[in-house]
């Protein structure tokens, strides 16, 4: 997995070891730019949703009144529903991949999957 900031928000793309850890352990880590550690989540289902957050998706920022670039963890929580229409694209999932995006409070999270 590996995340970075764009111009309009976080950019998370995953590979195919990234699904089957994700189908197994249910969790991923990785660290964006030196002192910020991303940790996705794959629950059942989501419980919590913020302002313009699609149904399935929530990101939580740790400490939470600072700017994104600013924070020291995002915690990504997708269901499993979501997690499967990702890893599972309809199209070629090498050439076409997998692609969610969702709108929060700062910024818009773009999270890819390609079967590489």
């Amino acid at each position: 997995m590996r995340a970075w900031y764009t111009g309009s928000g976080m950019r998370i793309t995953l590979n195919l070891r990234d699904k089957q850890e994700g189908d197994s352990i249910k969790r991923l880590e990785c660290m964006m730019e030196p002192q910020t550690k991303l940790v996705l989540h794959i629950m059942k289902k989501v419980p919590w949703k913020a302002m313009l957050e699609e149904p399935g998706f929530h990101v939580v920022g740790v400490p939470r009144a600072t700017p994104p670039e600013r924070r020291k963890r995002h915690d990504v929580y997708l269901s499993k529903d979501n997690w499967k229409r990702l890893t599972n694209p309809t199209g070629n999932p090498i050439i076409d991949g997998g692609y969610i995006c969702s709108r929060g409070r700062f910024d818009r999270t773009d999270i890819t999957y390609f079967a590489v």
